[in-house]
């Protein structure tokens, strides 16, 4: 529609229809409008499709029949009206158009939820985001001209993975119980959320010295109360200084200056001992990951000298490199061609497979003592900065002690001088418990998680176990039925006169036949197309199956497709869609229509002349 005014009006019958027109008349316009109107999401539009405003359809489901309407919009998004009742009936009445968005609300479900009632095909119980959409399952009944003819289902760039494509096929197909989707996204979920907590905790631990990561919120809460012990002890020993005398209180001052000057020396040597070793091990770190450079090096050129060794091993040689001098030529295995040597393949083999053993192992045990290097440096480079902490507070209390006036000053000054120390240390444990705990906390979860996905994956095997015998009957069918249709051909493509089997996978979303998964572009067409139509086919015998029984085809003529190919083609669909019993309809578009089939009663409008378009715009 566009003003009000319909560019396109036409009936399409339960069974088979033809659109047929020289090619740039717009057939594939009709095709992709029917395919949008029917709730696919659709954004490539051309010039004039996008100058309508709306596009209705009748329809006939398992409840009755119904009219849709959706605006046309270069998103591809528009909600969807629905009308029960044919189209004449709801131009009458506006208040029964219902309207429901592409994802559901908290009032109303989607058009996709509505369509699936009207089908009365059963829905996954999910979330939106889990679920298979009216969108999802149109790809399989869809052949368009822009999707590679190796491709199962129709492109898509928005909502495509192979769990996705599984989805589509089992479901279609009656495959599964609903319930394997469902436990397939909760695996990915759960995969997910376990790929996350790990990836933090590999980035916590990768900051964290090895000494660090050995650290547990019980170690840490111990240490805590340590500290707090010794606040509370100094706190009590400086309220017993000043009950002292001045003697007893100068021969302290004496030997805490003693004390501490022996402290700073401690430290003062324990830190120049850590920076010579931190200086050592980070020039052994340098020179085992150099030696572990060039032990890569060395398996690499071992691994190419042997291939160069396999491959002039079979050369024979007519002149010498050396000095070009013809060579007499000795056929024998054992004999070298160019020096005349004897050879012993299996001791050359033999000396390689020992080089290569002694490299990985030199490579196996420098690895470990660079790791062990590794983890020694960052204990050290931990140990530094508490050390010096400690050495400035011990230099900071003799300094007090030398510059007091008394021995009860600077006996508090040294106490609270340590206390202070303390207060910052025991502020810094909080901290640490805190993060510790957040790991301890991550780390629960993690474990959580492995249980919740091994149960998820044990529930998945045992449904996947009760569909198994239904997968093969069907597959088997499919696959039976595929290679009858391609057999019909014309002898374009030798593999198709007598195959011998037929594979296809969803999640691949690929199709072999004999083995192979590519043919020539237009024998490409011609399986994926049979495939599709075997589809349809054995959708109207098997009443497991999901698949609506209905199929657009709009790439017959696809990829330089021979005429007398496509007409033996279309003959064979007519033919056997002829002998299908149960209700169906297949609507196709051919520029080169089977003169069996002119004229005839699945032509549908008229044969659409270059220079004219299926929408006749002009009445506008």
């Amino acid at each position: 529609m566009k003003n009000n005014t319909s560019v396109y009006d036409q009936f399409f019958y339960q069974g088979i229809n033809i659109i047929r027109g020289d090619n740039g008349t717009g057939k594939s316009t009709i095709m992709d409008l029917i395919y949008y109107g029917l709730g696919a999401e659709l954004s490539e539009w051309t010039a004039e499709p996008l100058s309508c405003d709306k596009v209705f359809l009748e329809v006939s489901c398992n409840t009755g029949i119904y009219t849709l309407s959706r605006e046309i919009e270069q998103t591809g998004k528009s909600p969807m009206l629905i009308c029960e009742g044919d189209y004449l009936s709801s131009t009458k009445t506006e208040n029964q158009w219902l309207k429901y968005l592409n994802r559901r609300s908290d009032e109303r479900h989607s058009y996709s939820q509505q369509l699936f009632d009207m089908m009365n095909l059963p829905q996954h119980k999910n979330n939106d985001s889990a679920n298979l959409t009216i969108h999802q399952i149109l790809r399989l009944m869809y052949l368009d001209q822009i999707t590679a003819p190796t491709k199962i289902l129709r492109y898509d760039t928005n909502y495509d993975n192979a769990n996705i494509r599984q989805a589509i096929g089992e479901y279609l197909l009656g495959l599964d119980d609903l319930d394997i989707h469902e436990l397939r996204q909760q695996l990915i979920e759960l995969e997910r959320d376990f790929s996350k907590i790990e990836g933090e905790l590999k980035a916590i631990y990768k900051l964290l010295s090895k000494g660090q990561q050995d650290f547990t919120a019980d170690k840490l809460h111990a240490e805590i109360l340590a500290v707090e012990s010794e606040i509370y002890q100094s706190l009590q020993k400086k309220e017993e200084i000043r009950f002292k005398t001045k003697k007893e209180l100068d021969d302290m001052q004496k030997e805490q200056a003693k004390l501490i000057l022996m402290e700073i020396n401690k430290c003062t040597e324990k830190l120049e001992n850590l920076h010579v070793q931190s200086s050592f091990l980070s020039n052994e770190i340098i020179d085992s990951t150099l030696f572990l450079q060039s032990i890569d090096y060395r398996i690499k050129s071992l691994l190419e000298s042997k291939i160069t060794n396999e491959s002039l091993g079979s050369l024979n040689f007519k002149y010498c490199p050396a000095c070009l001098t013809k060579i007499e030529t000795i056929r024998q295995d054992d004999i070298c061609g160019l020096c005349k040597s004897p050879k012993n393949e299996d001791s050359t083999k033999k000396s390689y497979l020992h080089m290569l053993n002694e490299l990985n192992f030199q490579k196996r045990e420098s690895e470990k003592i660079l790791q062990s290097n590794k983890n020694l440096l960052d204990e050290i480079k931990t140990k530094i900065p508490e050390l010096e902490n400690l050495l400035s507070m011990s230099k900071l209390n003799y300094k007090d002690y030398l510059q007091s006036n008394s021995a009860m000053e600077s006996q508090i000054a040294e106490i609270s001088n340590r206390i202070g120390f303390l207060e910052s240390k025991h502020q810094n444990l909080k901290e640490r418990l805190e993060f510790f705990a957040n790991i301890e906390a991550l780390i629960k979860e993690k474990q959580q998680l492995v249980v919740k996905i091994s149960e998820v994956k044990d529930a998945l095997a045992a449904k996947k176990e009760k569909t198994k015998n239904r997968l093969l009957e069907v597959c088997s069918q499919l696959e039976t039925t595929t290679m009858n249709i391609v057999k019909m051909d014309l002898g374009f493509e030798k593999d198709f006169e007598n195959p011998e089997e037929f594979e296809f996978s969803f999640p691949r979303d690929t199709m072999w036949l004999n083995g192979k998964s590519k043919f020539s572009a237009s024998s490409m067409v011609l399986l994926k197309n049979s495939f599709r139509l075997a589809t349809l086919v054995e959708s109207t015998k098997d009443i497991n199956y999901r698949f609506p029984r209905f199929l657009l085809i709009d790439n017959i003529e696809d990829k330089g497709m021979m005429p007398s190919r496509s007409h033996n083609f279309q003959n064979i669909m007519v033919e056997m869609c002829e002998e299908l019993e149960n209700p169906y309809q297949l609507i196709y578009t051919t520029s080169m229509i089977s003169p069996k089939l002119e004229g005839g009663n699945y032509c549908r409008g008229i044969f659409y002349k270059k220079g004219t378009h299926t929408l006749e715009l002009n009445k506008i």
